[in-house]
């Protein structure tokens, strides 16, 4: 009984086990321009690093965190890199922002926030961030109820949504521009 307990679990782990490729993820963009940097994503087994253009280390992902996809702003201050687990779990989102000729790092968007958490929210793709880091266009799949303890199921939709980073807040739905317009909050 142990030893077929055990071979279910082998077999359950590798059809979980996922082939990374930062290279892959990155849609063979490896190396990204940002204002006056280059950074580059480079892959030594199950860790990822990013480095400058002068080789640098910056910041590195190991295992079981993986880059799943990147975007920078228009004018190249702002780098964000959507972050997810080796199971394909989403975990969050890594900013780079240019502030005062020195690149800032830290992560927003977290699985783990209570207005992600809520409605089991994920970023599924990256679409556009705001030159200053502060504001971005997400592909974000969410359930359709808040998760209660009564909550028996759910669905899960897929929407554009405009999000401020540094309050983990969404300012709207859809690919409006008036999203990001911050005379429409109180």
């Amino acid at each position: 009984m142990k030893l077929a307990v055990l071979l279910l679990c082998l077999l359950a782990s590798s059809l979980l086990a996922r082939n990374y490729s930062v290279k892959t993820n990155l849609k063979d963009q490896l190396s990204w321009k940002l204002d006056s940097s280059t950074f580059d994503f480079s892959q030594d087994g199950t860790t990822c690093e990013l480095k400058n253009g002068k080789g640098k280390l910056i910041y590195t992902w190991k295992e079981p965190l993986q880059v799943a996809g990147a975007v920078a702003s228009e004018n190249g201050t702002t780098l964000l890199v959507r972050v997810m687990t080796a199971t394909g779990f989403y975990h969050g989102i890594t900013r780079f922002v240019l502030v005062k000729g020195a690149w800032k790092m830290d992560e927003v968007m977290l699985d783990n926030h209570p207005d992600m958490a809520i409605r089991d929210r994920w970023v599924e793709e990256l679409g556009a961030v705001a030159d200053d880091g502060n504001t971005a266009i997400f592909h974000i799949g969410e359930a359709d109820s808040d998760r209660t303890p009564e909550r028996e199921g759910f669905r899960m939709f897929y929407t554009w949504q405009t999000w401020e980073l540094n309050k983990t807040e969404m300012l709207g739905i859809g690919l409006k521009m008036s999203n990001g317009k911050r005379d429409n909050k109180s």
